[in-house]
This record gives structure tokens, sequence and C-alpha cells, in this order.
């Protein structure tokens, strides 16, 4: 057996926990998250090797004896700081990558980035390259790295944006693109992805008004900011066009459209969170929650309903029922941002001269947007959504207030 290999997991109920401890001789790792605990077998001695050999620097003397050894003769002086090695030359160029701190295989954005980059590298014979960031300060440093290796796209998720915008000021030559955050004044090198989120939540809701049983269903948000308020709004309305539809007088707990008025966690964090707004749509008669409010909370709600079962949830910007497979009998379906779809699209407008900076909306007609698998419906309900999602697409529906 392989230091690193897992031994055992355990599946709890969502609760907000999160810690990483050692046993006293430092052969096993446990590690716990929200909603898992796993142990892995882990050895010292290779652990610190793998340290050694990943890390942007040495430990100092300090901190070699704090978190390592504790002893003197243990822990040398440490060599200078290594240069950052320059990337070879291209034939045809690269299309690049910075990561956020959640690495590349997130399961999340940064992984779907990588799906558009390889998509984009492959259709225009380029290379694709991806430096990950283990802490914001990083981002300057691989902007550098990138700035002479013939990028012709540098792309990274929205919560380096102050990073980028500097960056990007700096390289007035280099094509940039951001994800889901703005940039205020736009600038000519960089393009800003945003979402029509609005358009595939008409959808959901009007889903969600067609399979509840108790008449009811729910939403909530993280922050009462227009990104999130963007989903309910739709979602609101996609309910509301259905009782048009239909007849029928579904009420939607936890958002009311014209008011502007609804159900916040106040952040984007935790389980807990997530649980105790699931707690309250659900006692209020909700059979359906949209959780506007990121992933972490969106893994709390999923924990309450399995816990007191009979309603569905509704995911957000990723296919949770690939990110959240544990939650997948319940996920009704998710409202997905396809950010390998929007690299793509602007890899592609390089190719063809016409990329331009400032603001770029994905939607329904550009397939950046979107439900995902609703396979388990009936035929019916498919075909329905398909012919809304047509005259949303047309400009027969509107899907804000």
């Amino acid at each position: 057996m392989k230091t690193g290999q897992e031994l055992i997991a355990f599946f709890g109920d969502g609760s907000g926990v999160n810690s990483l401890a050692f046993n006293s001789n430092g052969s096993r790792l446990a590690a716990s998250s929200d909603h898992e605990a796993r142990i892995y077998l882990m050895q010292v001695d290779d652990l610190v090797k793998l340290g050694q050999s990943r890390a942007p620097r040495r430990l100092t003397d300090e901190e070699c004896l704090k978190y390592l050894h504790g002893i003197t003769d243990s822990c040398g002086g440490n060599p200078a700081v290594p240069t950052i090695t320059p990337l070879p030359a291209t034939i045809n160029g690269r299309i690049c990558q910075i990561t956020n701190s959640s690495g590349l295989n997130d399961n999340y954005f940064n992984e779907l980035i990588y799906k558009g980059i390889q998509e984009s590298a492959q259709t225009h014979n380029w290379e694709a390259t991806v430096l990950q960031s283990s802490s914001v300060s990083d981002f300057s440093k691989l902007v550098k790295t990138f700035a002479d290796a013939d990028c012709r796209l540098i792309v990274s998720p929205g919560n380096l944006l102050e990073q980028l915008q500097t960056a990007a000021q700096a390289n007035p030559n280099q094509r940039f693109m951001v994800m889901d955050f703005g940039i205020d004044p736009p600038l000519e090198n960089v393009w800003v992805q945003e979402y029509a989120t609005d358009q595939a939540a008409f959808l959901a809701g009007y889903l969600s008004a067609s399979v509840t049983k108790t008449g009811r269903v729910g939403v909530f948000g993280g922050i009462d900011i227009p990104p999130v308020t963007s989903f309910m709004d739709g979602f609101a309305l996609g309910v509301k066009y259905y009782n048009q539809q239909k007849g029928t007088n579904v009420k939607v707990i936890g958002w009311d459209v014209e008011k502007h008025e609804g159900l916040f966690t106040g952040g984007f964090c935790c389980s807990v969170e997530g649980r105790q707004a699931a707690r309250q749509l659900l006692d209020a008669g909700a059979d359906v929650i949209l959780p506007v409010a990121g992933q972490s909370v969106g893994i709390g709600v999923g924990a309450e309903i399995q816990e007191q079962g009979n309603a569905w949830i509704v995911g957000v910007d990723t296919d949770w029922a690939k990110t959240n497979p544990e939650f997948a009998d319940i996920i009704l379906t998710s409202i997905e941002k396809r950010f390998d779809v929007s690299v793509t699209q602007a890899s592609n407008a390089i190719v063809n001269n016409s990329f331009s900076g400032g603001y770029h909306v994905g939607t329904l007609k550009t397939g950046e947007v979107g439900l995902s698998s609703t396979n388990k419906l009936p035929a019916e309900i498919q075909s329905v959504l398909e012919r809304i999602k047509a005259e949303i697409i047309s400009g027969k529906i509107k899907t804000t207030p």
C-alpha cells in the first residue's frame, strides 16, 4: 500500500465539520468535510518529500521545527528560491488557464474552464497550458510566466478579478478572459463573460411547478445581488407562467419578484445555513427547493432533504448530479453556466478576428446556459420545455421582471 491510498470513507448528514489530523505516529491521515470523512495511509517521510518537490520554497528553520521534525539537526538552511522556468516556444501558440486555489480538478468551475481549454486547443491546433494558483498572490507571477509564452488567450475565474485587471492593463496586447465577474470600466483586451441565468431558471421554475405535489416551491439566495436574484427572478416567473398556462396556483416561497423581497442566508457558506434555509422552506410546504447560495450551502440543503424526504432540489451553476452525486436521486435538474462553451466561443472569436473586450452574455441561444439532463421526466414535459426555450430565444417569453 502506498502513501495517500484511501483506507475507509464515512458519509455523514452534511453538518458543518471541517478538520484534518494525523494519528499519533503519523501513519494515518483523517480528513473531514461538510458531508464526509476519509482516512488515508500516510507516511510522514513520504509527505515531506512530496511537499519539498511541490512547494515554491523550502520551509524556514522555524517552520520546519514547528510543523515537521521538532529537532534542530533535522532542519538545515534554506536554499535560494528557484526562478520560474520559461515555457518553451510553440508552433501555433497556446491557450492558457490560471486556476484559483481550488485547483484544476475541483469538479467545478476550474474543471469546466479546462474542458473548454482542451476543446479549443484541439480545434485550433493550439497547445493547452495550465498553471495552478495556490493563493491569490500567485496570480501576478503566473501571468508574468504566460506573458512571453505566446498565449492566444489567458482565462481565469472571477475571484481573481482584481489581479487580472492589473495584469491586463500592464499587458495591453495580451487577450484575457474572466468568468462571471465584471470589470468597470471595460478593457479592450478583456473578454468579460456573464450569463443570462434567468432564462434557464425560467425553465427550471416551470419544471418545478409541473412536478410539485404540495403546490409550493421554494427558493433562497446567498446575498441580494443581481447574479443571485437573476436566478430567483427567472425561477419565480417560470412558475407564474406555468400557472397562467395550466390555470393553477403554485406558490413560490422565498422570493417575491414584484417586491424584490425574499429569503437570504447572508453569504455563501456553509452547509449549516443551507440546512436552516431548507428546513424553513420544507416546513412551509415546499417540495422543490432552489438554493442560489453556493455549493457548500447546497450540500446542506441536500442533506436536509434526504433526512426529511419527499422533496426535490434544483442545482445551480453546474450539473449537481455530477458534482454532488450523493444527491443525484433528489436532484430534479440544475441551472448550468457552461463555462466550457464560453471558452470555445472566445477562442473562435480570436481565430475569426472578432474578439472584443467588454461584456459578453451567455444565453440559451448560444448554449452557454441551460438545464442539465431531464431524461427522467415524461416526454410531454420535455417537449413543452423545448417549446418554451424556443419562445424565450425568440423574445416571445420574457424571463426578467
